[in-house]
């Protein structure tokens, strides 16, 4: 029965994506568009019946799935028990199981017609995240394929786990908040883009001090300010933070402490693919001594052989690529100097940020693979773009819009 509820509800979602306003707007072909939603889909069911097959317990994305059943039991039998176990202080977990728990009604409680619907959502997400970067990279279908194609990427964001919701929510926001900043703001608009951002720090609190910098940089120079203003922001800024720093000293060392508290919580954890990472503790002289192993970590982390497990050495494959694409964009841009656009620079300072912070408190090869996902299309996308002009680079994008899209923008 549910394998015939699965062909019904893929039918239903795929009818949804070649019809629905939103989806035939990336210009994509609608085959094409269903071949890349059947990815999402595929690699959403693959991670399930790998992590039943193959690691203890199944892994948090069924322990939510099992909560769920739990939740919607009790939400019928009884309220308070349901309402006793759902405390605010686990919200980003409630979030998930309730998720579950809604999918529920419609599959029979079957996990992977979930993941399907799951999958509909962060497929929703990958094409606003693909809209947006085309129209910040110059119309370039390598950068708004970044969104779209990178395995990693997929794999993490197809289960139904933070990263696909963090997924969903990034996609929406920068689609959201680059149309309030060419076309004027809206209360309703305003008020979208704040719940979208809210949600991001809910699932991912972190992202405080990587996303909202990078935003910041980003609004700042989209605007075309005049750089004598761009000077004189930065250095009120700056001087600001110095006068903060002599007349409140440690102010600022709350961020050490709570990236010092975040690793802590790691390092209690046990798992198959921990790696070295020594213990923080909050002070700037700690974290300068940590700094090479959280870049190691953070940024080239698995390399191959490393984290104990086969699937690690595809991940390790994909960072090896990406990270060739990007010294050769720096070394393409020594002789011909392509302009950074300001989402550029503010995809260069989320990421960087973002695998520094990994890097610091995460000890484990498969949470490292699994928190960078998300980040690594906003990695991809800036240097893609500082290679347009290469001759094979440019020929590759020519022969990706004559098979994908269906006319050129």
């Amino acid at each position: 029965m549910h394998i015939l509820l699965f062909a019904f509800y893929s039918v239903i979602c795929c009818y949804t994506i070649t019809r629905m306003p939103f989806f035939r707007s990336s210009r994509i072909r609608p085959p094409m568009l269903l071949l890349l939603f059947g990815l999402q889909a595929g690699a959403g069911c693959l991670h399930n019946f790998i992590a039943w097959r193959y690691f203890p317990n199944h892994g948090d994305i069924w322990n939510f799935f099992r909560g769920s059943l739990i939740s919607k039991h009790d939400l019928f039998t009884d309220l308070h028990r349901f309402i006793a176990d759902n405390p605010v202080a686990y919200l980003p977990y409630n979030v998930l199981e309730l998720i579950n728990m809604i999918f529920d009604f419609f599959s029979f409680d079957n996990f992977y017609i979930n993941t399907l619907f799951f999958s509909f959502l962060v497929f929703g997400g990958s094409i606003a995240l693909f809209r947006f970067f085309r129209e910040n990279f110059g119309n370039s279908l390598l950068c708004g394929c970044a969104a779209l194609l990178i395995p990693s990427t997929i794999f993490w964001t197809a289960c139904i786990h933070k990263e696909g919701l963090i997924y969903i929510l990034l996609g929406f926001f920068y689609f959201h908040f680059y149309r309030g900043i060419r076309k004027g703001w809206t209360w309703g608009k305003g008020l979208l883009c704040c719940f979208l951002l809210g949600g991001v720090i809910l699932f991912r609190t972190n992202m405080v001090v990587t996303l909202l910098p990078a935003l910041a940089i980003w609004v700042i120079r989209e605007k075309r300010w005049p750089s004598r203003r761009v000077n004189l922001i930065f250095s009120a800024l700056l001087g600001a933070v110095l006068l903060l720093e002599i007349t409140r000293p440690g102010l600022f060392t709350g961020i050490l402490h709570y990236v010092a508290a975040w690793q802590g919580e790691f390092q209690v954890l046990e798992g198959n693919s921990r790696i070295d990472l020594p213990v923080l503790a909050p002070t700037f002289i700690s974290f300068w001594h940590v700094l090479p192993v959280a870049i190691l970590n953070g940024f080239f982390e698995p390399l191959p052989g490393s984290g104990g497990q086969f699937l690690y050495l595809a991940f390790s494959i994909e960072l090896l690529l990406i990270w060739i694409i990007v010294f050769w964009a720096l070394y393409y841009s020594l002789f011909h100097r392509p302009r950074l656009t300001p989402f550029g620079l503010s995809c260069i300072l989320l990421t960087f940020t973002a695998m520094l912070m990994i890097g610091y408190t995460v000890p484990f090869v498969g949470a490292i693979v699994r928190y960078r996902s998300i980040y690594l299309p906003f990695l991809l996308a800036p240097f893609l773009y500082a290679l347009r002009h290469h001759p094979l680079v440019s020929r590759l994008n020519h022969r990706l819009t004559r098979l994908l899209m269906t006319h050129e923008i």
